[in-house]
């Protein structure tokens, strides 16, 4: 997983009972852990308004021009759709993904797809977070990038500290 999100910036859709959940603890440590940029949304929320930045230009990388040298171009950034899917059952939330996972590759997008394991929501919440939790220290790590220095963080407390009066 943590391959595959190299060098692009996910989108990740949360689908079923703890998929939305999962999808948003995704996107915080990917932020953290990695300090990547990603979109987070919930089906079928996310079929209403983010699924338009499948067309996105700017990260798609093509200019419209076929014959151009490619050569000394740098790779561009893609978008990824990661679909977090809770299979708790429920046969609308099968189609969603399915749907999803389609309109994306017929947009020339890459797709990953997390799919939870166990009977009772804590179990497949679990599931889904260990993998999310490893996959994003190793895309850190895959980046050369420490996981563990939260400096932003850290200036930020400092800084509403400074606002509200509390001492340093």
């Amino acid at each position: 997983l943590a391959i595959e999100l190299a060098g692009s910036v996910p989108m990740v859709w949360g689908a079923g009972v703890v998929g939305p959940v999962s999808a948003y603890r995704f996107a915080c440590q990917l932020a953290e852990n990695a300090k990547t940029p990603c979109v987070q949304g919930a089906l079928p929320e996310a079929h209403h308004n983010q699924v338009v930045a499948f067309e996105s230009a700017l990260l798609s990388g093509d200019d419209g021009d076929f014959f151009r040298d490619r050569v000394d171009e740098p790779e561009s950034t893609r978008l990824r759709l990661v679909v977090v899917h809770d299979d708790d059952g429920d046969d609308e939330s099968k189609q969603r993904v399915s749907a999803s996972v389609e309109l994306a590759e017929a947009h020339a997008l890459a797709v990953s797809r997390l799919t939870s394991s166990g009977t009772s929501a804590v179990e497949r919440l679990a599931s889904l977070v260990g993998l999310i939790d490893y996959a994003t220290v190793y895309v850190a790590l895959g980046a050369g990038v420490d996981p563990t220095p939260i400096a932003p963080i850290d200036e930020l407390k400092s800084a509403l500290r400074r606002e509200s009066g509390a001492l340093p």
